[in-house]
């Protein structure tokens, strides 16, 4: 019987003094948003994973190189739990409902495994819409059912696609020479980067970059916008005889005819290419994946629901957590509704894209643009 909701985040990186404090905000973030939809629909206690679990005891309990810095502890936690940490996490959460944001893989195996129900939302690649960037997995059936029923359909993601390639088209033409490519850069600690006991770097695929190079004619690349390469990534892709560094507007690039193929380690500019037109190659094995994309329903694969809006309702996590719960629903005309659904998660876009998506700023605040600017400006100086 489910007694409590548990707000989950990656507790183990803020044990080990790796941006504890945004761990911590986050998750309480999450219960100012979503705690009162939650508790009228079930009528549970909502409480933060810091409420239930010794994350000291866990970490002690995979038994970690003490020699390791913190960096390389994180990455070994996030790939590796002993049987012992295992069964505490799972005593831990008996009884309990996880409703998790941006969960490691890690954890929603253990959570399958070990039939803990679980929620798990996440930001997906998808950000070029001014919506419905929201994805959900779970090993609940009744939210299965709900995402299923009400996910985003890939003729909209299409469609929105070519809304922004018909914005930045009818503009002046970027100089870009046929039959291109576009490589994509990330900053250099990213879940998504996590290879062994270090983080991929391009520098780890120079053969392959330079293969891919010898196949178009102008190789251009494209540094985050708020994180700078490192010098001998710089260095090795500035003696690549045909590779030009750009600055423009990623989703302007990703609307121009002559770039072909884009490519890079794991980035979520990636995924959304495809909806563009273009062949995409990933240098690193993908760490998500989605319905959306073909894959089939499974309970570690993300579903991107058809609008923020939902998670806001009251019956939303009525219906979905019907299965497990004993809900109460409240008439349609007195759920919530209310036009900042954009607003209100805003500090969870991911920046670049925010940034890069300035079409959509009636949508995304000023302020919070006007800080993205601020932020970006000052990181590239």
């Amino acid at each position: 019987m489910i007694e409590k909701i548990v707000i989950f985040r990656d507790f183990v990186m803020s044990e080990l003094g790796i941006d504890d404090n945004f761990v911590v905000r986050s998750i309480n973030s999450l219960i100012d948003l979503l705690s009162y939809q939650i508790s009228q629909a079930t009528g549970l206690p909502i409480v933060s994973i810091f409420d239930c679990i010794d994350a000291r005891k866990y970490v002690e309990l995979n038994g970690i190189d003490k020699n390791m810095s913190s960096m390389q502890s994180w990455l070994y936690l996030s790939q590796n739990i002993s049987p012992e940490a295992e069964q505490y996490l799972v005593k831990c959460l008996q009884n309990s409902l996880v409703f998790g944001y941006h969960s490691p893989n890690l954890f929603i195996k253990t959570f399958i495994k070990n039939n803990i129900p679980f929620l798990d939302i996440f930001e997906t690649a998808y950000r070029y819409m001014q919506d419905s960037f929201l994805g959900i997995r779970t090993n609940v059936n009744s939210v299965k059912n709900y995402v299923k029923n009400n996910q985003l359909s890939v003729h909209t993601m299409y469609a929105f696609a070519n809304y922004l390639k018909a914005h930045y088209n009818k503009k002046r033409s970027l100089n870009i020479a046929e039959n291109s490519c576009l490589l994509i850069g990330q900053t250099k600690i990213d879940t998504v980067l996590m290879n062994g006991n270090s983080f991929a770097s391009l520098l780890d695929y120079k053969a392959e970059i330079t293969k891919i190079s010898n196949n178009y004619n102008t190789i251009y690349y494209k540094q985050h916008p708020v994180e700078k390469l490192n010098k001998e990534v710089l260095l090795f892709l500035k003696n690549i005889p045909n590779a030009v560094e750009i600055y423009d507007n990623t989703y302007k690039m990703l609307s121009n005819k002559n770039i072909k193929l884009v490519f890079g380690l794991n980035s979520g500019v990636l995924y959304e290419a495809k909806f563009f037109g273009k062949d995409t190659q990933f240098l690193l094995n993908k760490v998500y994946n989605y319905t959306q994309d073909g894959f089939a329903d499974a309970s570690d694969i993300f579903t991107i629901i058809d609008s923020n809006s939902h998670i806001f309702r009251i019956n939303f996590w009525a219906e979905a957590l019907k299965d497990i719960i004993n809900t109460s629903f409240v008439d349609k005309k007195d759920d919530i509704y209310f036009e900042n659904y954009q607003e209100l998660i805003a500090n969870y876009l991911d920046i670049s894209s925010a940034f890069e998506l300035s079409i959509y700023k009636k949508q995304v605040p000023e302020r919070f643009l006007k800080r993205l600017k601020r932020n970006i400006k000052n990181i590239l100086k």
